[in-house]
Protein backbone atom coordinates (compact mmCIF):
# COMPACT_ATOMS: atom_id res chain seq x y z
CA UNK A 1 0.00 0.00 0.00
CA UNK A 2 1.52 3.44 -0.72
CA UNK A 3 1.58 5.96 1.79
CA UNK A 4 1.72 9.81 0.57
CA UNK A 5 3.76 12.10 2.43
CA UNK A 6 2.66 16.04 3.06
CA UNK A 7 3.67 18.97 4.37
CA UNK A 8 0.37 20.65 5.17
CA UNK A 9 -3.23 19.95 4.51
CA UNK A 10 -6.19 22.55 4.52
CA UNK A 11 -9.60 23.34 4.25
CA UNK A 12 -10.72 25.72 1.10
CA UNK A 13 -13.47 28.17 0.83
CA UNK A 14 -15.03 25.64 -1.46
CA UNK A 15 -15.30 23.03 1.24
CA UNK A 16 -12.75 20.79 -0.28
CA UNK A 17 -9.25 19.61 0.89
CA UNK A 18 -5.56 21.35 -0.33
CA UNK A 19 -2.57 19.43 0.11
CA UNK A 20 1.01 20.28 -0.38
CA UNK A 21 2.62 16.73 -1.40
CA UNK A 22 6.01 16.47 -1.02
CA UNK A 23 6.71 12.54 -1.92
CA UNK A 24 5.01 9.73 -2.42
CA UNK A 25 6.96 6.85 -1.17
CA UNK A 26 10.29 8.70 -1.24
CA UNK A 27 9.96 9.14 -5.23
CA UNK A 28 9.90 11.40 -7.64
CA UNK A 29 6.72 13.90 -8.54
CA UNK A 30 7.13 14.33 -12.36
CA UNK A 31 10.05 15.77 -13.08
CA UNK A 32 9.94 18.99 -10.41
CA UNK A 33 13.81 19.33 -10.56
CA UNK A 34 14.59 21.87 -13.43
CA UNK A 35 18.08 21.42 -12.75
CA UNK A 36 20.36 18.32 -14.74
CA UNK A 37 22.61 15.57 -12.98
CA UNK A 38 21.87 17.53 -9.68
CA UNK A 39 23.59 14.39 -7.58
CA UNK A 40 26.34 14.78 -10.07
CA UNK A 41 26.28 11.54 -11.07
CA UNK A 42 27.31 11.66 -15.10
CA UNK A 43 30.66 12.89 -15.64
CA UNK A 44 31.40 12.44 -19.98
CA UNK A 45 34.51 14.79 -19.66
CA UNK A 46 35.92 13.06 -16.80
CA UNK A 47 36.06 12.62 -12.88
CA UNK A 48 38.74 14.90 -11.66
CA UNK A 49 39.55 18.55 -13.24
CA UNK A 50 42.79 21.03 -12.37
CA UNK A 51 42.59 24.39 -11.89
CA UNK A 52 44.26 26.94 -14.45
CA UNK A 53 46.34 29.80 -13.96
CA UNK A 54 43.97 32.08 -16.53
CA UNK A 55 40.51 33.18 -16.42
CA UNK A 56 37.65 32.14 -17.61
CA UNK A 57 34.94 29.01 -17.01
CA UNK A 58 34.62 25.32 -17.94
CA UNK A 59 32.28 22.61 -17.62
CA UNK A 60 33.30 19.46 -15.43
CA UNK A 61 30.68 17.26 -14.01
CA UNK A 62 27.50 17.25 -17.01
CA UNK A 63 25.70 20.61 -17.00
CA UNK A 64 27.99 22.08 -14.46
CA UNK A 65 30.72 25.03 -14.89
CA UNK A 66 33.22 26.45 -12.88
CA UNK A 67 35.72 29.08 -12.95
CA UNK A 68 38.88 27.96 -14.28
CA UNK A 69 41.12 28.37 -11.24
CA UNK A 70 38.51 25.74 -9.39
CA UNK A 71 39.83 22.00 -9.10
CA UNK A 72 37.08 19.93 -9.61
CA UNK A 73 36.75 16.34 -8.61
CA UNK A 74 34.31 13.34 -8.34
CA UNK A 75 33.74 12.67 -4.37
CA UNK A 76 32.48 9.76 -2.33
CA UNK A 77 31.85 11.66 0.77
CA UNK A 78 27.99 12.48 1.11
CA UNK A 79 25.12 12.86 2.75
CA UNK A 80 22.77 9.06 3.19
CA UNK A 81 21.08 8.26 -0.11
CA UNK A 82 23.38 10.02 -2.48
CA UNK A 83 26.29 8.09 -4.32
CA UNK A 84 28.52 11.36 -5.17
CA UNK A 85 29.09 15.07 -5.14
CA UNK A 86 31.30 17.81 -6.58
CA UNK A 87 34.65 18.68 -4.83
CA UNK A 88 35.23 22.37 -5.62
CA UNK A 89 38.96 23.04 -4.46
CA UNK A 90 40.15 27.05 -4.63
CA UNK A 91 44.01 25.50 -5.88
CA UNK A 92 44.63 29.19 -6.66
CA UNK A 93 43.51 32.68 -6.27
CA UNK A 94 44.29 36.13 -8.36
CA UNK A 95 41.35 37.41 -11.25
CA UNK A 96 38.06 38.20 -10.71
CA UNK A 97 35.99 34.86 -10.96
CA UNK A 98 33.88 33.51 -7.93
CA UNK A 99 34.77 30.21 -6.09
CA UNK A 100 31.42 28.91 -7.66
CA UNK A 101 29.61 26.14 -9.72
CA UNK A 102 26.71 26.99 -11.96
CA UNK A 103 24.30 25.55 -14.20
CA UNK A 104 22.11 27.56 -16.98
CA UNK A 105 18.66 26.33 -17.63
CA UNK A 106 17.30 27.45 -20.49
CA UNK A 107 14.29 29.88 -20.69
CA UNK A 108 11.61 27.89 -21.92
CA UNK A 109 11.88 25.16 -19.35
CA UNK A 110 10.99 28.23 -17.36
CA UNK A 111 7.28 28.35 -17.49
CA UNK A 112 6.16 29.87 -14.12
CA UNK A 113 6.07 33.03 -12.64
CA UNK A 114 6.04 33.13 -8.48
CA UNK A 115 7.87 31.11 -6.10
CA UNK A 116 10.90 28.89 -6.64
CA UNK A 117 12.75 26.89 -4.09
CA UNK A 118 16.73 26.06 -4.51
CA UNK A 119 17.93 23.35 -2.22
CA UNK A 120 20.98 21.43 -1.75
CA UNK A 121 23.62 19.47 0.51
CA UNK A 122 26.74 21.29 1.26
CA UNK A 123 29.69 20.92 4.07
CA UNK A 124 32.91 22.67 4.33
CA UNK A 125 35.94 22.35 7.50
CA UNK A 126 37.16 26.08 5.36
CA UNK A 127 34.27 28.45 4.22
CA UNK A 128 31.30 29.34 6.96
CA UNK A 129 28.80 30.72 4.07
CA UNK A 130 28.34 29.80 0.49
CA UNK A 131 26.40 32.64 -1.89
CA UNK A 132 23.34 32.05 -3.95
CA UNK A 133 22.94 33.96 -7.05
CA UNK A 134 20.10 33.29 -9.47
CA UNK A 135 20.64 35.78 -13.00
CA UNK A 136 19.11 35.91 -16.70
CA UNK A 137 21.91 35.35 -19.02
CA UNK A 138 22.97 34.76 -22.17
CA UNK A 139 25.46 32.49 -21.65
CA UNK A 140 26.88 30.58 -18.05
CA UNK A 141 30.10 32.25 -18.27
CA UNK A 142 31.75 33.87 -15.39
CA UNK A 143 31.84 37.97 -16.08
CA UNK A 144 30.64 40.37 -18.26
CA UNK A 145 27.46 42.84 -18.02
CA UNK A 146 25.49 41.11 -20.18
CA UNK A 147 23.02 39.80 -17.60
CA UNK A 148 20.24 41.30 -15.08
CA UNK A 149 20.34 39.57 -11.27
CA UNK A 150 16.88 37.86 -9.74
CA UNK A 151 19.09 36.86 -6.49
CA UNK A 152 22.69 38.51 -5.64
CA UNK A 153 25.07 36.97 -3.33
CA UNK A 154 21.93 35.44 -0.44
CA UNK A 155 24.35 34.13 2.09
CA UNK A 156 23.40 30.70 3.68
CA UNK A 157 25.42 29.55 6.57
CA UNK A 158 26.47 26.32 6.36
CA UNK A 159 29.15 24.02 8.66
CA UNK A 160 31.87 20.92 8.67
CA UNK A 161 29.26 18.52 8.28
CA UNK A 162 26.56 17.48 5.84
CA UNK A 163 23.18 19.45 5.66
CA UNK A 164 20.31 20.69 3.55
CA UNK A 165 19.39 23.85 2.89
CA UNK A 166 16.72 26.25 1.22
CA UNK A 167 15.94 29.79 -0.33
CA UNK A 168 12.99 30.41 -2.18
CA UNK A 169 12.82 33.27 -4.48
CA UNK A 170 9.72 34.92 -6.49
CA UNK A 171 10.49 35.28 -10.54
CA UNK A 172 8.30 38.11 -11.42
CA UNK A 173 8.34 37.56 -15.03
CA UNK A 174 9.05 34.53 -17.31
CA UNK A 175 9.89 36.99 -20.27
CA UNK A 176 13.78 36.39 -19.82
CA UNK A 177 16.01 38.44 -22.37
CA UNK A 178 18.79 36.06 -22.19
CA UNK A 179 19.52 32.35 -22.99
CA UNK A 180 18.90 30.87 -19.62
CA UNK A 181 18.41 31.23 -16.17
CA UNK A 182 21.64 30.83 -14.60
CA UNK A 183 22.01 29.33 -11.02
CA UNK A 184 25.29 29.66 -8.70
CA UNK A 185 26.37 28.31 -5.43
CA UNK A 186 29.46 29.29 -4.08
CA UNK A 187 31.62 32.00 -1.91
CA UNK A 188 33.21 34.49 -3.50
CA UNK A 189 35.74 35.46 -1.08
CA UNK A 190 37.05 31.69 -0.52
CA UNK A 191 40.82 31.84 -0.34
CA UNK A 192 43.80 29.40 -1.82
CA UNK A 193 42.59 25.34 -0.59
CA UNK A 194 39.36 26.26 0.30
CA UNK A 195 37.35 23.23 -0.06
CA UNK A 196 33.55 22.72 -0.79
CA UNK A 197 31.43 19.78 -1.13
CA UNK A 198 27.81 20.06 -3.12
CA UNK A 199 25.19 17.33 -3.81
CA UNK A 200 21.34 16.99 -4.00
CA UNK A 201 21.08 20.57 -5.32
CA UNK A 202 17.51 21.10 -6.69
CA UNK A 203 15.00 24.07 -8.31
CA UNK A 204 11.55 23.87 -8.25
CA UNK A 205 8.32 25.74 -8.03
CA UNK A 206 6.81 26.69 -5.08
CA UNK A 207 8.19 27.69 -1.20
CA UNK A 208 8.14 24.11 -0.01
CA UNK A 209 11.88 22.20 -0.84
CA UNK A 210 10.64 18.79 -1.72
CA UNK A 211 12.21 15.41 -1.55
CA UNK A 212 15.22 15.31 -3.96
CA UNK A 213 14.39 14.04 -7.12
CA UNK A 214 15.54 10.42 -7.39
CA UNK A 215 15.17 9.72 -11.85
CA UNK A 216 16.78 6.92 -13.27
CA UNK A 217 20.29 7.35 -14.33
CA UNK A 218 19.26 6.37 -17.94
CA UNK A 219 17.02 9.26 -17.68
CA UNK A 220 19.75 11.66 -16.82
CA UNK A 221 22.21 10.49 -19.03
CA UNK A 222 19.43 11.49 -22.04
CA UNK A 223 19.16 14.89 -20.30
CA UNK A 224 22.63 15.52 -20.11
CA UNK A 225 23.31 14.48 -23.46
CA UNK A 226 21.07 17.13 -25.21
CA UNK A 227 24.16 19.23 -24.10
CA UNK A 228 27.10 17.10 -24.25
CA UNK A 229 27.45 13.85 -26.49
CA UNK A 230 30.22 11.99 -25.68
CA UNK A 231 32.03 9.08 -27.94
CA UNK A 232 34.75 6.98 -25.96
CA UNK A 233 36.98 4.86 -28.01
CA UNK A 234 39.23 1.96 -27.90
CA UNK A 235 41.77 0.77 -30.44
CA UNK A 236 40.05 -0.50 -33.11
CA UNK A 237 36.77 0.73 -32.38
CA UNK A 238 34.34 1.62 -35.01
CA UNK A 239 32.96 5.50 -34.33
CA UNK A 240 29.56 4.76 -35.73
CA UNK A 241 30.23 7.62 -38.55
CA UNK A 242 30.02 6.49 -42.14
CA UNK A 243 30.23 8.47 -44.74
CA UNK A 244 31.67 9.73 -48.03
CA UNK A 245 34.91 10.84 -49.72
CA UNK A 246 34.69 14.52 -51.54
CA UNK A 247 37.43 14.10 -53.63
CA UNK A 248 41.49 13.37 -52.45
CA UNK A 249 41.60 15.52 -49.84
CA UNK A 250 37.68 16.31 -48.50
CA UNK A 251 35.28 14.06 -47.36
CA UNK A 252 31.70 13.86 -45.65
CA UNK A 253 30.22 11.45 -42.25
CA UNK A 254 27.17 11.29 -40.55
CA UNK A 255 26.50 11.01 -37.07
CA UNK A 256 23.51 9.76 -35.21
CA UNK A 257 23.22 10.99 -32.09
CA UNK A 258 21.83 9.56 -29.38
CA UNK A 259 19.22 12.73 -28.51
CA UNK A 260 18.70 15.81 -30.28
CA UNK A 261 21.30 18.63 -29.59
CA UNK A 262 20.36 21.71 -27.82
CA UNK A 263 21.97 23.25 -31.03
CA UNK A 264 25.13 22.95 -33.41
CA UNK A 265 27.59 21.78 -31.24
CA UNK A 266 31.48 22.23 -31.37
CA UNK A 267 33.28 19.31 -31.50
CA UNK A 268 37.17 18.81 -29.05
CA UNK A 269 38.91 14.76 -29.22
CA UNK A 270 41.47 13.49 -27.51
CA UNK A 271 41.97 10.31 -29.66
CA UNK A 272 45.35 11.34 -31.46
CA UNK A 273 44.36 9.32 -34.89
CA UNK A 274 41.46 7.53 -37.13
CA UNK A 275 41.76 5.35 -40.06
CA UNK A 276 39.02 5.47 -42.79
CA UNK A 277 38.89 2.53 -44.72
CA UNK A 278 36.82 2.14 -47.78
CA UNK A 279 37.89 -1.19 -49.95
CA UNK A 280 41.70 -1.89 -49.73
CA UNK A 281 43.00 1.49 -49.47
CA UNK A 282 43.27 2.34 -46.24
CA UNK A 283 44.62 5.92 -44.42
CA UNK A 284 44.94 8.10 -41.63
CA UNK A 285 43.92 11.70 -40.31
CA UNK A 286 44.00 13.07 -37.11
CA UNK A 287 40.39 13.42 -35.13
CA UNK A 288 40.72 16.87 -34.39
CA UNK A 289 40.44 17.29 -37.99
CA UNK A 290 36.98 17.16 -37.57
CA UNK A 291 34.98 19.93 -38.46
CA UNK A 292 31.19 19.93 -38.37
CA UNK A 293 29.56 21.31 -41.40
CA UNK A 294 26.03 21.30 -40.35
CA UNK A 295 23.50 20.16 -37.49
CA UNK A 296 20.08 20.78 -37.81
CA UNK A 297 18.79 21.77 -34.29
CA UNK A 298 16.22 19.36 -32.87
CA UNK A 299 17.10 16.72 -35.29
CA UNK A 300 19.85 13.64 -33.87
CA UNK A 301 22.10 13.73 -36.47
CA UNK A 302 25.25 15.97 -37.80
CA UNK A 303 27.02 15.90 -41.31
CA UNK A 304 30.80 16.13 -39.79
CA UNK A 305 33.22 16.82 -42.16
CA UNK A 306 36.77 16.71 -42.98
CA UNK A 307 39.18 18.68 -45.24
CA UNK A 308 42.41 19.08 -46.23
CA UNK A 309 43.98 15.34 -45.67
CA UNK A 310 45.47 13.13 -48.13
CA UNK A 311 43.64 10.33 -48.65
CA UNK A 312 45.30 8.47 -51.25
CA UNK A 313 43.39 6.81 -53.78
CA UNK A 314 40.07 7.43 -52.76
CA UNK A 315 38.06 9.25 -55.14
CA UNK A 316 34.88 11.04 -54.75
CA UNK A 317 31.57 8.89 -54.42
CA UNK A 318 33.68 5.81 -52.33
CA UNK A 319 32.04 5.43 -49.02
CA UNK A 320 33.97 5.23 -46.11
CA UNK A 321 34.06 4.02 -42.12
CA UNK A 322 36.07 5.89 -39.57
CA UNK A 323 38.14 3.38 -36.80
CA UNK A 324 39.58 4.57 -34.00
CA UNK A 325 43.31 4.17 -33.41
CA UNK A 326 43.94 5.24 -30.48
CA UNK A 327 43.66 3.88 -26.98
CA UNK A 328 41.58 5.59 -24.83
CA UNK A 329 40.37 8.57 -27.49
CA UNK A 330 37.35 10.39 -27.11
CA UNK A 331 35.38 12.28 -29.39
CA UNK A 332 33.18 15.29 -27.84
CA UNK A 333 30.37 17.10 -29.07
CA UNK A 334 29.19 20.27 -26.94
CA UNK A 335 26.03 22.32 -26.96
CA UNK A 336 26.32 23.69 -23.65
CA UNK A 337 24.97 26.83 -22.87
Amino acid sequence: MSTIKVNAIESTSSGGVAAKVASINDGALSNRNLLHNSSFEVWQRGTSFSSGASGGNRYTADRWSVPNRTRVAQSTDVPAGFKYAILLDREQTGGTEPFTVSQGIEKDNIRFTGSYTLSFYAKSSDITTVNINVQDRTTVSEGGTSHSSIVTNQAVTITSSWARYTHTFTLSSIALSGTCLRISIGNTSAGTNDELLLTGIQLETGTVATEIEKRSLGHEFQLCQRYCYRIQLQNGDYSGFVGIAQGDSDAAVVSTFPVPMRTEPTYTGSATSCRFQAGNPSNTVNFNALSIYRCPVQRPVAIVGLRDFDVGSMTAGQVLLLMAMANNGSMIFDAEL
